[in-house]
């Protein structure tokens, strides 16, 4: 289809169904979404909610667009579903030398459009598009692949790029390990010609009007924006059925955002408003992944028009959202600059977690020293300590380096090295026992995170279901104190979420409140504990540090991965985290049982059949036994006679499983509830 001119049609210009179609060089101009079709004579189609393109390709198979023009349509540019990323779907597909190029669209409302069902797994490409005057999107993409956006210029759009990149979702307990990428592109907040006008519709024609859940969203002057940090979602936001913008499921496990070699040209006042390069979703309460940003450029962008930090939804704080406080992410949004191009010098922008911590003014949030969780503020002899001795700092750790831009409500940071720590229970009540809010300690700050928002309805109603997931900003070589307001999960998942993650290391200590005993996974894998041995009977024996140096078995943050101590007078764990293997910590109940019998001699008690003997007294499996002590009567107290009895103390426990990925957890887990009952 080549060197065609389409005008003036009601619905698309352009509907390619077909395989290998190439489509070149063609000029689609005035298209006309159906819905509002000579509506002065028989009315709007409020509830349409087609999203007609100027040319269609969405459910064409391997097609090839070139030079075409879209100049004009009430809806979008173009539908497509991009060029395959993958060379083997490429050569699958029979599209291994034609690539997409030099194609444009303007006077649309949204210039690329994909939805849901779009997709070329497992990655598309969209590249080398022209957009200009876009009322809502340059881009909008919300697929389930992996996307890489290149060569694009965008100039005069509300939204220059909506990128969210869908599953799996985070009740599988599966990283996606998906990205979405923004290379080579220049993205122009106002051309210099910009008419102020042109968008002042009064009143607004149908084509907007009945789209209203297709709006993108504004700085809060009603300024441009250039992009968004990505998102990654569990499941579709649902779009066009419902807002454009948000999303209805939780954030998955893990997501990458990327930007390189980007230029960002004309944000600054314009029209009575602040137009804004970087900008946070506002629509989004839930995670926030990092965007990692290297090669970036600035024509004509003030540095307090780089970068804009909303404040969270008051909205959402009621039972059928983020419940009684603020959701996170306001408050663990990251930018990393990586080679000083965004920021000047490498360095990070770190949000204002701190904001409305016992703000005296507005407590509505949630937010104070007193959801502090009361272990963090309570010593071994159960005394009250004061909060002012453990965190007097409230936020993010920062350093000299940090300086606060009050344009962006956030922090210029240049010295620590941030990333987000996923926290992630894996017990079958992780979405309905709460275990927020969370606490972090790190030189004497805390940091607080409530987890995602209630996105379920169940017959009607909000399901009063969050799933218990956490996403907590962490420094590289931090020694980090974590607490729960409610009881530590049985089974707990760490994994460090960083783009270049082997040489980040920090060491994190947990609270657990009841002395179970805690086995430590590093990919499956059982590791053994600082202070851990195997005895002669090849159980599992812990050895008690003297009383010298009493942190000897604290594993150091050179040590490797998911080397682990635990203090059990104190109830805490020590963990050293390094790289982003996922790192399970397993409770294991211990049942300790203490008993009189006659005494006897050492050699005797000892013996080659004690743990058969006391297996067959008890009625369960030898190996389950350990002997933890003996107490014998004080023959200072009494004369020895025939009945004299010592007091024999020992547990009962399963040994570690040392490997959990063949389903030896299952098992475990039925041991555990046997052992239990």
């Amino acid at each position: 289809i080549e060197d065609n001119i389409v005008h003036h049609t009601v619905g698309e210009g352009i509907n390619d169904e077909g395989e290998s179609t190439k489509i070149r060089r063609n000029l689609v101009a005035l298209t006309i979404w159906p819905g509002d079709w000579m509506w002065e004579d028989r009315g709007v189609e409020e509830s349409n909610i087609d999203w007609t393109a100027g040319i269609k390709a969405n459910k064409a198979r391997s097609p090839v667009l070139q030079g075409n023009v879209v100049a004009g349509s009430e809806k979008a540019g173009y539908h497509v579903d991009g060029e395959p990323g993958d060379p083997a779907v490429r050569r699958r597909r029979r599209q291994v030398s034609d690539e997409w190029s030099d194609n444009e669209a303007h006077g649309v409302l949204i210039g690329v459009l994909a939805f849901k069902d779009d997709c070329v797994a497992p990655t598309a490409k969209v590249r080398d598009f022209t957009i200009w005057k876009a009322y809502d999107y340059g881009v909008y993409w919300q697929t389930r692949c992996n996307l890489e956006m290149s060569d694009l210029t965008i100039v005069d759009a509300q939204l220059a790029i909506f990128d969210m990149v869908i599953g799996p979702s985070p009740l599988s307990h599966v990283p996606g390990n998906k990205y979405s990428r923004l290379e080579d592109s220049v993205i122009i907040g106002r051309s210099e010609d910009f008419d102020c006008t042109e968008l002042a519709f009064n009143p607004k024609p149908p084509y907007i009007k009945y789209s209203k859940d297709g709006r993108s969203w504004k700085t809060p002057s009603g300024g441009f924006v250039g992009k968004a940090p990505c998102l990654h979602s569990g499941g579709p936001n649902n779009a066009p059925e419902k807002p454009f913008s948000g999303e209805m499921t939780y954030p998955t496990i893990d997501g990458l955002c990327e930007m390189e070699d980007v230029t960002f040209a004309n944000f600054g006042t314009a029209c009575g408003s602040e137009d804004v390069a970087f900008m946070l979703n506002p629509k989004i309460e839930d995670t926030l992944f990092p965007t990692y940003a290297s090669g970036i450029n600035w024509v004509n962008v003030p540095k307090e028009n780089k970068v804009f930090y909303g404040r969270p939804s008051l909205g959402k704080v009621n039972p059928s959202d983020c419940v009684d406080m603020y959701c996170d992410a306001k408050f663990q949004g990251l930018v990393i600059d990586i080679d000083g191009s965004f920021l000047g010098s490498a360095g990070t922008v770190v949000p204002e977690h701190e904001w409305q911590w016992d703000d005296p003014d507005d407590q509505r949030g949630g937010r104070g020293d007193y959801r502090i969780p009361i272990t963090l503020l309570t010593d071994l002899d159960g005394n009250r300590l004061d909060v002012d001795d453990i965190c007097p700092n409230k936020g993010i750790v920062r350093d000299d380096s940090c300086t606060y831009i009050d344009e962006w409500q956030a922090y210029e940071c240049h010295s620590e090295d941030y990333e987000l720590l996923s926290i992630e229970s894996l017990d079958a009540d992780t979405e309905t026992r709460r275990l927020s809010p969370l606490v972090l300690v790190a030189d004497q700050y805390c940091s607080m995170y409530n987890g995602p928002q209630d996105h379920g309805w169940c017959a009607g109603y909000t399901c009063q279901k969050r799933i218990s997931t956490f996403n907590a900003v962490v420094t590289k070589e931090g020694h980090y104190e974590m607490h729960f307001t409610g009881y530590s999960p049985q089974n707990l998942r760490l994994r460090l979420l960083a783009r270049d993650a082997a040489d980040y290391n920090f060491r994190l200590t947990i609270f657990y409140a009841k002395p179970y005993r805690l086995d430590v996974y590093v990919n499956n894998q059982f590791i053994i504990p600082k202070n851990g041995r195997y005895n002669e009977d090849d159980q599992l024996v812990t050895d008690a540090p003297d009383p010298a140096t009493p942190d000897e078995y604290i594993p150091a943050l050179d040590d490797p991965s998911g080397s682990n101590y635990v203090d059990h007078d104190k109830r805490l764990i020590h963990l050293t985290i390094r790289g982003d293997d996922p790192i399970d910590i397993r409770t294991q109940p211990v049942l300790q049982v203490a008993f009189g019998m006659p005494a006897v001699s050492d050699d005797e008690f000892y013996g080659d059949n004690l743990r058969q003997n006391l297996a067959s007294f008890l009625s369960i499996p030898a190996e389950k036994i350990r002997v933890v002590n003996v107490v014998r009567e004080d023959p200072n107290k009494r004369k020895k006679r025939a009945a004299d009895t010592m007091q024999v103390e020992v547990e009962i426990i399963d040994p570690p499983a040392q490997d959990i990925s063949d389903g030896t957890e299952e098992q475990a887990e039925a041991s555990r509830q046997e052992l239990q009952e």
